[in-house]
């Protein structure tokens, strides 16, 4: 290839990933940092990250359950010792806000993958019904909160 030509497709390479990444759109809608920020946890939560996948829980983070930021830290340390690779598919993402706060809703396919396969197949799955609550803090969306509802059991027997 001549060396015009592969500059010419470096270009286009670059305009593309600059244009997708938002850099000629402005910054990020409110909504879009939001579904980032669940996005970061997701893939946290994909590949056992813990840090990565607590990144977005705001500090002062506490469920209606009554699970703080340490007990969700805690419970996603055991899943993943206990599972081992977790996989997460993921509905589109609606998000409502309302001044420095927002509501954020999806569905979501949690599975357990089989340890060592080469294609990533679902031992056991659920599909739960997220509710997630945001705080702006600091310029950045923090998650402050979430409920989870089963939606239906993939792994259940038949009635």
């Amino acid at each position: 290839m001549k060396k015009q030509t592969k500059f010419a497709l470096v270009s286009v390479l670059l305009g593309a990933m600059a244009w997708t990444v938002g850099f000629f759109d402005g910054e990020l809608t409110d909504e879009d940092q939001i579904r980032a920020a669940i996005k970061e946890v997701a893939s946290g939560i994909e590949a056992a990250d813990i840090a990565q996948a607590m990144g977005p829980v705001s500090e002062t983070y506490i469920d209606a359950e009554g699970m703080n930021r340490k007990g969700l830290y805690g419970l996603l340390w055991s899943q993943f010792r206990k599972r081992g690779p977790i996989g997460v598919w993921m509905s589109a993402i609606d998000v409502g806000v309302e001044g420095d706060g927002a509501l954020a809703s999806f569905d979501a396919a949690v599975f357990e993958k089989e340890k060592g396969a080469t294609i990533a197949m679902p031992v056991s799955a659920d599909l739960l019904t997220f509710e997630v609550e945001l705080q702006r803090e600091d310029d950045e969306w923090r998650v402050v909160a979430h409920t989870r509802t089963p939606a239906l059991q993939l792994n259940a027997p038949p009635p």
